[in-house]
C-alpha cells in the first residue's frame, strides 16, 4: 500500500526551498547555495544524488551506483529539482535567476547572457505533470494590447476566458452551455454527471485544439524544457520552442470513488504541453 505521504511533495528540493529564488547567480553560485540547503528529509543517499547531479551538470558520469528506489523522490528530482538541473544545463555562462513574482507567468528561470534574457518553462518528461494554466495564457494576452486586438473576440479566447472565471467545479458546465452541449440538468450536482459533462467538454474542445494551438504559439516567447531522470537515475533535458510546443486539454480531476462520492476537483481544465 502507498502511504499518503507518499502522494505528497515532501523533500522541499524546489529553487525556493533551496533558497535560490530571487536573485541573479552564476551557475557556482547556485550549487554552492543548493548543497549547503539541502532538507533534512533527505536521507544520505538522497543527498549524495543530489550532488553528484551539481557536480556533474556537464559530463556524462554514471549514476547507477546510486540505489534510490524512492517513487515519490525521483518524481521530485524530475519536476521540482528539474528547474535547478534545466537551469545549469542552459546557463553556458549566464546569470541565473528564478523569478519569485507572480509577474513572470509560466517562467520557471532566465538565463541573464550578455545583452540577452532567455526565458524557461520546465516540465517533468511524465505525462500527467504540469499543466499550462488557461489563466496564464490569458493574463499574457490582457496585458498585452496588441494581443487583446488580435484575440479578444476570437473563439479560443471566448472559451479561455469562461474557464478563468469559472471555479472549478463549475468551469465544465459553463462551457457546456456555452457551446451547446445537452446533458442532463437535474443531476448537473452529481459528481457523476458532473464529471461525464467535463470528459464530454474536453473532447469537444480538443477537436478544435488546433485554434488553441495557433492563439498560444503566437504569445508564447519562452523556450519549454522537458526534464527526465532515466531508469539510470541519469537527469537529461530537451529544449522546445514555445512556437513548436504541441498542446491538448486534459484535467486533474477524479470521478466519484467510494471514498469521495463528490470526485475529487482540485484543478480547471487546461493545456498539457507535449
Amino acid at each position: 500500500m502507498i502511504k499518503l505521504v507518499n502522494l505528497l511533495e515532501v523533500y522541499d528540493i524546489e529553487p525556493k526551498k533551496l533558497g535560490v529564488t530571487g536573485k541573479k547567480l552564476k551557475s557556482a553560485q547556485v550549487k554552492k547555495i543548493v548543497k549547503s540547503n539541502l532538507s533534512s528529509k533527505l536521507d544520505d543517499n538522497m543527498k549524495s544524488y543530489i550532488i553528484h547531479i551539481l557536480n556533474n551538470i556537464s559530463s556524462s558520469t554514471s549514476y547507477e551506483k546510486f540505489k534510490v528506489d524512492n517513487r515519490v523522490f525521483k518524481n521530485e528530482v524530475e519536476k521540482n529539482f528539474g528547474e535547478i538541473i534545466a537551469a545549469l544545463k542552459l546557463s553556458d555562462g549566464g546569470l541565473i535567476e528564478f523569478p519569485t513574482s507572480s509577474t513572470f507567468p509560466l517562467i520557471d528561470f532566465v538565463i541573464h547572457d550578455k545583452d540577452k534574457v532567455r526565458q524557461y518553462s520546465v516540465k517533468a518528461g511524465k505525462a500527467t505533470t504540469n499543466t499550462l494554466k488557461v489563466k496564464d495564457i490569458i493574463k499574457i494576452i490582457d496585458s498585452n494590447k496588441s494581443y487583446k486586438e488580435i484575440y479578444e473576440n476570437s473563439f479560443p479566447y471566448y472559451v479561455m476566458d469562461i474557464l478563468n472565471q469559472s471555479s472549478v467545479k463549475d468551469a465544465a458546465l459553463n462551457i457546456a452551455d456555452a457551446m451547446g452541449l445537452r446533458y442532463n440538468k437535474r443531476k448537473q450536482n452529481d459528481g457523476h454527471e458532473r464529471y461525464k459533462i467535463e470528459k464530454r467538454v474536453i473532447d469537444y474542445l480538443n477537436k478544435e485544439k488546433v485554434k488553441f494551438q495557433e492563439m498560444i504559439n503566437s504569445v508564447l516567447t519562452i523556450d519549454y524544457v522537458i526534464v527526465k531522470i532515466d531508469k539510470n537515475l541519469r537527469p537529461t533535458i530537451q529544449v522546445k520552442n514555445a512556437k513548436d510546443i504541441d498542446i491538448y486539454f486534459r484535467t486533474k480531476n477524479n470521478a466519484p470513488t467510494d471514498h469521495k462520492p463528490e470526485g475529487r476537483w482540485k484543478d480547471k481544465i487546461g493545456f498539457q504541453v507535449k
